[in-house]
């Protein structure tokens, strides 16, 4: 249902056992394994979790580690 997958999209991006430190981390982002399924983001902003620690995006066949975020300045 429509409500459901809101509920879904709003969990934080869990990536490791501790905390969110991304907690801004919203639309167009999405990511499997990081507990917002695909329906929660557009196709090119797909996030991964990387051996439970690390938070990455692919850019251009490119693997980039995620360390801060800032949404309103569109800054990762």
């Amino acid at each position: 249902s429509n409500d459901q997958q809101y509920e879904e999209c709003r969990l934080l991006p869990r990536c490791g056992s501790g905390p969110s430190l991304f907690p801004n981390i919203t639309y167009p982002f999405w990511g499997n394994n990081i507990s917002k399924p695909s329906f929660c983001g557009q196709k090119e902003f797909e996030l991964s979790c990387k051996e439970n620690q690390n938070l990455t995006i692919e850019i251009k066949n490119i693997t980039l580690r995620i360390v801060s975020a800032n949404l309103s300045d569109k800054t990762i």
